[in-house]
């Protein structure tokens, strides 16, 4: 046969230009009479380029490219699963979690990887337990927290700082004692307490919220501020503090801070779910949503409008969370033209540089379509149809690398667009 095209997507070296309608594009391309190789193109041959250009554009062509094939963990994560992703220096990507390996490689609860996905052997944290959030510096130092009570053999009681090879920041919390006391039953089912999130601030404080009652000895429920070498804060006031757990805590553009998690009160005062607070601790009263008591708001972002969108779980179908997400005016109120739903617990959200929304969690729908565990949507609500990826099982965080917009999942996931994927994967964006 006259092979007069290049059946691996398109006419030889050419490419579409980008905001180029594609049928315009094959159109130019069949009115071509002559290959790059002087050989002539056959009516047939016309034919069969034309099939070959345009299944380039198909939705099924572009779902395959959202799996990075360029990144691969190999066997991935076992023993347990990674809880949060999170980029880190020179293209590396960090996870931490529960597992106890990685790629077959003793990797227990925290593991650095090389951008192609293969273990990075020059790293290696010895934390005792589960590790569930990491936050980097930016001078490469780690922060870890979680469930552990030590580092290295060291006593380390729920936060550390890691250095650029694993090993523990000695000079970090001297002396302290670290997380006790916790404010619930945890979810290891015993009175564990832990940490759930870090956030840094731009000072180099530290913020954390979790499952504790005291930081250092100081009675500090749920949410409490730290220097930077890990000493308490004694100048951010939480007042109570939360009335039970902490599940996300974020700092905001304009220095205020975003805390959610299944409280629904904070210094004092009736903040149900979620509360903003200003950089001495002090709530923020104009912002005063109300989700209800069945409700578990598990992660929230704040839009360039001012308005939020926040997400998590609920029981109550009768409520203003039955379907999993919301967006809130400023006040904290219902914003009721938003119609997104997911049909099962929303993790995270996270916002992409143009402004759509990542979800990801347990779902199996979103506006009724099928998206599995992770979907992309307007700030409207409604489902971004070019961003499909079929993923086995629950999703538990995503980031965005920075130079590149790839965004990394982590989870108790086995299998992506049918490719052996545990616990760790990279999409193209």
């Amino acid at each position: 046969m006259n092979r007069a095209f290049d059946s691996t997507c398109g006419h030889s070296n050419k490419q579409p230009r980008k905001n180029t309608d594609h049928r315009q594009y094959v159109r130019k391309e069949l009115m071509k009479t002559n290959h790059p190789s002087g050989r002539r193109i056959t009516k047939f041959g016309r034919i069969l380029m034309a099939a070959a250009l345009l299944s380039c554009f198909s939705p099924a062509a572009k779902a395959l490219t959202l799996l990075d094939t360029s990144f691969n963990p190999g066997t991935g994560a076992a023993g347990g699963f990674p809880e949060t992703v999170t980029a880190h220096r020179h293209g590396k990507i960090l996870g931490c979690g529960s597992f106890t390996s990685f790629n077959g490689i003793n990797r227990s609860y925290v593991v650095l990887l090389n951008p192609d996905g293969s273990v990075d052997t020059n790293f290696l944290a010895r934390p005792g337990y589960w590790v569930r959030h990491m936050a980097v510096q930016p001078d490469g130092k780690i922060l870890i927290g979680g469930f552990f009570k030590d580092v290295n053999g060291i006593s380390k009681r729920g936060i550390a700082r890691l250095n650029f090879d694993g090993s523990l920041d000695t000079n970090f919390n001297i002396g302290g004692s670290g997380m006790t006391g916790t404010l619930a039953v945890s979810i290891t089912g015993n009175p564990d307490p832990f940490i759930s999130q870090i956030a840094l601030q731009t000072n180099g404080c530290i913020l954390i919220t979790g499952n504790f009652t005291h930081y250092n000895g100081v009675n500090m429920n749920g949410i409490a501020r730290l220097n930077p070498d890990g000493s308490w804060d004694p100048t951010f006031q939480v007042g109570s503090g939360l009335s039970t757990w902490g599940r996300s805590i974020q700092v905001l553009e304009n220095g205020q801070i975003l805390v959610t998690g299944w409280f629904d009160n904070y210094h004092n005062s009736q903040h149900n779910r979620m509360v903003l607070i200003n950089t001495n601790g002090t709530p923020d009263n104009s912002f005063l949503p109300f989700f209800g008591d069945s409700t578990a708001v598990y992660t929230a972002l704040k839009l360039a409008n001012g308005q939020y969108i926040a997400a998590g779980h609920s029981l109550n179908t009768n409520g203003y969370f039955r379907e999993e997400i919301r967006k809130l005016n400023p006040d904290g109120s219902v914003d009721m033209s938003f119609h997104g739903y997911a049909n099962d617990k929303i993790q995270m959200v996270r916002l992409q540089s143009d402004g759509k929304i990542l979800i990801n969690g347990e779902f199996s729908q979103v506006d009724g379509v099928p998206r599995q565990r992770i979907a992309r949507i307007y700030q409207d609500g409604s489902l971004d149809p070019s961003f499909n990826v079929n993923i086995d099982n629950w999703t538990w965080s995503t980031a965005i690398q920075p130079l590149d917009g790839k965004i990394l999942v982590s989870g108790g996931f086995w299998n992506v667009d049918g490719a052996s994927r545990a616990g760790i994967v990279r999409l193209n964006k």
